[in-house]
């Protein structure tokens, strides 16, 4: 189960933010809303990058859980969130979105949990990584730091408004 926790936290993490983008791209005329679509897209490599390199740290968890992981299997699974949380912070600046400290300093917390995994057994790192991370997220929910929220099942997705841009609830 916390091997399908941790991707939620990332998703979740992702779709705090999209909000603010979302309002900046609409709001924008057309030569800087380009400009600023482009700067997003780039801001979506360490995303990426951090996925890729997460799923390969997930899957040394899953395939050997109660063993200690090897350096490059624990680095893979803090570095992969590490830089999928520095790709979330650099969006945020793009944007403006919030302040991307929190994630800065979460994405330093995950990285140092790779001693865990590499003392300790994986699963236990990858609890580790899981804490961290759904930690931020209840940090930001208490400060109302939170610009967006994904629509629950009960709400629905949001309506389309004339320009293009999502009506709020």
């Amino acid at each position: 189960m916390l091997a399908l926790a941790l991707p939620v936290g990332l998703w979740w993490t992702y779709f705090t933010d999209t909000g603010a983008a979302e309002k900046a791209l609409a709001g924008a005329e057309d030569g800087p809303r380009s400009r600023l679509a482009i700067r997003i897209g780039f801001t979506h490599v360490p995303l990426l990058l951090g996925i890729v390199i997460t799923a390969a740290g997930i899957h040394a968890v899953v395939a050997h859980p109660g063993h200690h992981s090897s350096w490059g299997s624990a680095l893979a699974l803090a570095g992969g969130v590490a830089l999928y949380l520095v790709g979330v912070a650099t969006t945020r600046l793009a944007v403006p979105a919030g302040p991307p400290w929190s994630r800065l300093v979460t994405a330093t917390l995950v990285l140092a949990t790779v001693p865990v995994g590499s003392f300790g057994t994986s699963a236990l790192h990858l609890v580790a990584v899981v804490a961290v991370l759904t930690a931020m997220l209840l940090l930001d929910r208490l400060r109302g730091a939170r610009t967006t929220a994904p629509p629950t099942l009960t709400e629905g997705p949001r309506k389309e408004t004339a320009h293009g841009g999502r009506q709020p609830r």
